[in-house]
């Protein structure tokens, strides 16, 4: 049985709230999603009832298959909102109710990552602490703007290049500018300067700092 979205919400906020996994209360839960007590604990008895969630005294956390439900639901947001984002009705309809494993599938095959790569992206959207909608390509930050570095969709070359450079997960980078009609982008980190063409910095995905607790 496939969750409903607002359980998948409630997942969600779940791990944002609850990044060690102790457990969240419900009135925690409703006040972050604005929802009433009534309607939290009605999908926090469905998360239960359909094994994703599970309850210790008055606090919820994920099941090891809420967890399974989390990355498969990252997975798809990342592939249809960012990376496909302008086919994003067509890719919907075709890959809704994709499993973890059938994304990872997917981005090998499709998008030739290989399975190295492809992992590092699972296990980077696995330990994601926040929601994530959050995350926004490097190249839709403004200038002067910031964010932190989430993951990186591209090949093992790729990474590794954007690794010497200092691009990594939870590195913070600032725009300093970048030139109309998709021409490259110059950040800040660390104290240096890096210039990237806007190819490779559609495949960088970031948090905006002011989304980063």
């Amino acid at each position: 049985m496939v969750s409903s979205s607002e359980v998948k919400e409630v997942l969600e906020i779940i791990t944002s709230i609850d990044p060690e996994s102790r457990g969240a209360s419900p009135q925690d839960i409703a006040t972050k999603l604005g929802w009433s007590i009534e309607k939290t604990l009605e999908r926090l008895n469905e998360g239960l009832a359909n094994g994703l969630l599970e309850q210790h005294n008055s606090l919820f956390k994920l099941t090891e298959k809420g967890l399974e439900e989390i990355l498969a639901h990252r997975a798809q947001y990342v592939h249809d909102n960012l990376i496909h984002k302008s086919r994003l009705t067509t890719l919907i309809e075709r890959l809704r109710g994709k499993s973890s494993k059938d994304m990872k599938e997917h981005l090998q095959s499709t998008h030739r990552l290989d399975s190295e790569a492809s992992n590092i992206i699972q296990h980077n959207l696995q330990a994601l602490k926040g929601q994530v909608e959050q995350l926004t390509p490097l190249t839709e930050l403004k200038r002067g703007e910031s964010g932190e570095v989430v993951f990186v969709v591209a090949g093992r070359g790729l990474l590794a290049r954007l690794a010497a450079m200092g691009l990594t997960p939870k590195v913070k980078v600032k725009v300093v500018r970048s030139a109309p009609l998709h021409g490259p982008i110059e950040i800040s980190l660390r104290d240096i300067s890096i210039i990237l063409g806007y190819g490779v910095a559609s495949k960088i995905y970031v948090r905006r700092i002011s989304d980063v607790k």
